[in-house]
Formats: structure tokens, C-alpha cells, sequence
């Protein structure tokens, strides 16, 4: 009988538990280390099937998918080290999170003298939905790649990139400045229509000039609310990311501070309006 594979998902948020869900679905025994959550995300973890685990039964998975806010993706690769160091078999340890390409190199440089396999991943998509579809397309480079890919077999969506550690997470991050980038600039511009009450002539032009990002605001929009908060570190990576380029830094620290007044100074209805207006 083929052993059992294990699999430990650090960071049971809405993508982690999805990941865990579709892992435990494809056969893996998936992990999860709990302690010090709340109530909603323990009980996320146990509607995915996934396992309370401590960070010594963690270290001793096949696979350990890190898949934490990018504020967190060092800490948690601190944090498991010294378990990591007393694992009879070191595992794989796949970095999934929107970080800098230096963040991801350092990671594998600290996880390294521990005999840990890396591979760095960059995910592009939302989490799978419970009932099957299509959900996120996983990039990976570095050495162990390929090792990482075999967990297509489970129902990943993974595309190896011929690339060094670093080049997922950089993928990752040019999407990111593409979509989400996308995403902010049409914010601007429907608070700029709606203050000047031009909002319906302008979409009515747009749809004719340009329906492609019509289309797009019209899907993200809906989503904005509750999602842009979470977007705020990835636009402050960016912002560093680009440094060298002339307007570039000025031009994401403003979408990080768009996303982080959705909600507050910029009131959550307003952005359903922007929405509903997009309907009309």
C-alpha cells in the first residue's frame, strides 16, 4: 500500500484552508498549526479536513506550504528552523507567499543549513472553490521545483519556472502590479466620475473604448471591500520593488494607501456604488 503523503499548510486563512481542502481531498493527510488562532479560523481548518498540529509534527511532513500575509513569511520560516534543524527527514519547504524576491532568497538561505528542500512559489488566483473549478495556478522556481510539482497529482495547478529561487515570487509580484495596479487605477477613476457626477457617461465611453478593463472593474469591484485591506503590503513591496524606476514608488505607495482607506475613509458603500454603478 503507497504511504499516505503529509502535508502541513502553515496559515489557515481563506487561501491556506482552500489549499488544505483540495490537498486533503487529492488523499494528502494535511496539517495545520494552530495554536493561538481564533475560533473562525480553527473552525475553517476543520471544514477543510486539516489536521491541529504542533510546529515539531509540522516539521516532520513530506511538505510544509507556507501561505501567511507577506508581514509574516520570515517569522513563520524563524519560527520552524529549529525544528526544521531536528527533523529526521528534512521536508520540502515551499515558500507560497507575495514577498520580495530577496525576502524568498533570504528564507532559503536561513532554511538551508537545516538540509531543507526549497522551492519558491508564487500563487496567481483566488482559492479554489469547495466543489471543484478552476483555482490558482501555483509558479515555483529554484532546484526543487519540480519536487513541489508533484503535487499536481493532488489537484495543484503548478507551472515550474527554468528559474533560481526568487523568480516565483517576482512573477508573483509583477501580476500583482498588473492586476491589482489595474484594479486601484479604476478606483481612481470612478471616485474621480462619481465626485464630478460623469459616472454614467464615462462608463458608457469606456465600454466602447476600452471593454476589457470594463469587464475586469466589473468583477473586482463587487470584491473591493472586503479585499483591498489585505492588497496593502503587496502595493508597499512594490513600492520598494521599484525604487529605481522614476514614478513607480510614488505610484504604489498611493494604491497601498487607497486599499487601506476602503473601509474607513473611504466607506465601504461608496465602493458598492461603484459597483452598482457598473450595472447600470
Amino acid at each position: 500500500m503507497t504511504q499516505q503523503r503529509s502535508i502541513a499548510v502553515i496559515g489557515a486563512g481563506m487561501m491556506g484552508a482552500a489549499v488544505g481542502r483540495l490537498l486533503a481531498v487529492g488523499g494528502a493527510r494535511v496539517l495545520t498549526p494552530l495554536d493561538g488562532r481564533g475560533d473562525t479560523t480553527r473552525a475553517r481548518a476543520r471544514d477543510a479536513g486539516m489536521i491541529a498540529a504542533t510546529m515539531d509534527q509540522v516539521a516532520q511532513c513530506d511538505t510544509i506550504l507556507s501561505i501567511v500575509a507577506p508581514s509574516q513569511a520570515m517569522p513563520v520560516a524563524q519560527a520552524l528552523l529549529p525544528f526544521l534543524a531536528e527533523a529526521p527527514s528534512p521536508p520540502l519547504f515551499v515558500e507560497c507567499n507575495a514577498i520580495h524576491p530577496e525576502e524568498a532568497r533570504a528564507i532559503a538561505a536561513l532554511l538551508a543549513p537545516a538540509r531543507v528542500r526549497f522551492a519558491d512559489a508564487g500563487i496567481v488566483g483566488g482559492p479554489p472553490a469547495p466543489g471543484g473549478g478552476s483555482g490558482p495556478r501555483f509558479y515555483a522556481s529554484g532546484p526543487d521545483a519540480a519536487e513541489f510539482a508533484a503535487l499536481g497529482a493532488l489537484g495543484l495547478d503548478i507551472r515550474v519556472l527554468d528559474a533560481p529561487a526568487g523568480s516565483a515570487s517576482a512573477l508573483k509580484m509583477a501580476f500583482a502590479a498588473a492586476s491589482k495596479g489595474l484594479t486601484g487605477l479604476l478606483a481612481f477613476t470612478m471616485a474621480l466620475a462619481e465626485r464630478e457626477q460623469v459616472s454614467d457617461a464615462l462608463i458608457e465611453q469606456l465600454r466602447i473604448s476600452h471593454p476589457g478593463p470594463v469587464a475586469w472593474a466589473e468583477r473586482q469591484f463587487p470584491q473591493l471591500a472586503y479585499k483591498a485591506p489585505r492588497w496593502v503590503e503587496e502595493m508597499q513591496i512594490l513600492s520598494s520593488m521599484l525604487a529605481d524606476v522614476p514614478g513607480a514608488a510614488h505610484h504604489f505607495r498611493g494604491l497601498s494607501e487607497l486599499f487601506a482607506a476602503i473601509g474607513t475613509e473611504i466607506p465601504s458603500t461608496a465602493v458598492e456604488g461603484w459597483a452598482a454603478t457598473l450595472k447600470r
